[in-house]
């Protein structure tokens, strides 16, 4: 269906177009992650009856949906053009707005989970804003390190963000990284209820990249504690991926493994 000329997305300057744009653009997004066989197998499979099963199903489909409507409307708003005059300008404020309506490929990031998509790479790059046209090989590698620090950050309803991509070397980021900070517990008079979440992920040439994310919740004296690494590698058109997630809270240690095998025909 994504080869039909007619559902092909195309950049125009109304906001009814702008707003097709952008929602085909994250439906496009968020499909292969949500849809995907290694990340609904478990929902689906732990459904008590047919009918949880059927509900499960539809909800998976209403969902993406939903989400790629509310996106693509969050990203239209923000380029109306006195909207996109204001937000653009070189300030902090300017840019802390900017990214908190828009940027929404940053909300399905998630750094407890070992969930598989095949454009994680493009969805980082895409989240810390970085840009391949201003690379150059003139620069010393530490000149590339510290004038190649590209930096986002906004505010959700429940949670602040920051997003950064690190250097750059053979026109690729060295690191990414992201951080969040839940307050919404905070906000409701909860003090020790936030939570931390951290997530790197480096590319090891052009075919491997991997990902360690900690969440750490503020809740003394039992610090529960999520640790997730991923690493994915292609292999002539295939892609191998194995990872590990730990629950830890005290007394108690949980480890799940995941490894799998994908090859498109």
């Amino acid at each position: 269906m994504s080869r039909v000329p007619w559902v092909q997305p195309v950049a125009t300057n109304t906001f009814g177009e702008r707003l097709q744009f952008n929602t085909i653009d994250r439906f496009d997004d968020l499909s292969p992650r949500s849809l995907h066989p290694f990340n609904t197998m478990g929902r689906l499979l732990s459904a008590d009856s047919y009918e949880e099963y059927d509900r499960r199903v539809a909800r998976i489909g209403t969902d993406l949906v939903r989400r790629s409507a509310q996106y693509g409307l969050r990203e239209t708003v923000k380029d109306i053009p006195f909207v996109h005059s204001t937000l653009n300008q070189d300030t902090f404020f300017a840019r802390l707005f900017r990214d908190s309506v828009g940027n929404t490929a940053e909300e399905i990031l998630d750094s407890k989970q070992l969930l598989y998509a095949t454009n994680d790479l493009v969805t980082l790059e895409t989240v810390a804003g970085y840009d391949s046209a201003l690379h150059t090989n003139a620069l010393s590698r530490w000149r590339r390190i510290v004038d190649h620090t590209h930096l986002r950050y906004g505010l959700r309803w429940n949670y602040a963000y920051a997003a950064w991509t690190v250097g750059r070397y053979i026109d690729k980021p060295i690191l990414f990284m992201h951080l969040r900070y839940y307050y919404s517990d905070l906000v409701l008079g909860e003090v020790l209820e936030t939570e931390t979440e951290f997530l790197t992920s480096m590319p090891i040439g052009d075919k491997t990249l991997c990902t360690f994310g900690i969440s750490q919740n503020i809740n003394p004296p039992d610090w529960d504690r999520r640790i997730s690494f991923k690493i994915s590698h292609r292999v002539d058109g295939s892609r191998i991926f194995m990872g590990l997630a730990i629950h830890s809270v005290p007394g108690n240690d949980r480890i799940r493994p995941i490894i799998g095998f994908e090859r498109s025909w």
